[in-house]
């Protein structure tokens, strides 16, 4: 099933693990804008979550969305936080409904991490991962 939006638009949602600095606000108008502008293609709806703040989709709408970007942040992606531990939990949902999941920097991070919740202490794991880049 393609997600779609009230106009049918595809739907994908920004997990913003950060605040907005005041030059951003000022420069771009806050990240979410940053992101929309690099990712938001025609016919597209983009969807902001501030889950630093504690703000997480819908369990219920997770099915609604195409895919989701997980932003870079200044806190610890290995950290004890309860809004880290609950992205965690989130993106263990969004691999079992086989969703599209993009991690910049802490997102990209924090998305092994998910896998060994389970399993205690994660120090003991190196997590590495490499891209593909595809210059245009």
């Amino acid at each position: 099933m393609v997600a779609e939006g009230c106009d049918g638009a595809k739907r994908y949602a920004l997990l913003l693990a950060t605040e907005d600095s005041d030059y951003v606000k000022k420069m771009y108008g806050g990240y979410f804008k940053v992101f929309e502008e690099a990712f938001r293609e025609e016919g597209q709806q983009w969807d902001l979550f501030r889950v630093v703040n504690g703000e997480f989709p819908e369990f219920e709408r997770l099915q609604d969305y195409e895919g989701f970007v997980v932003s870079g942040s200044p806190h610890d992606a290995h950290g004890d936080q309860i809004w880290v531990r609950k992205l965690c939990f989130l993106l263990q949902a969004l691999d079992a409904m086989h969703k599209k999941v993009l991690g910049i920097c802490f997102g990209h991070q924090v998305l092994p991490l998910f896998l060994f919740l389970n399993l205690g202490d994660v120090d003991d794991f190196l997590l590495i991962a490499s891209s593909a880049i595809v210059l245009a």
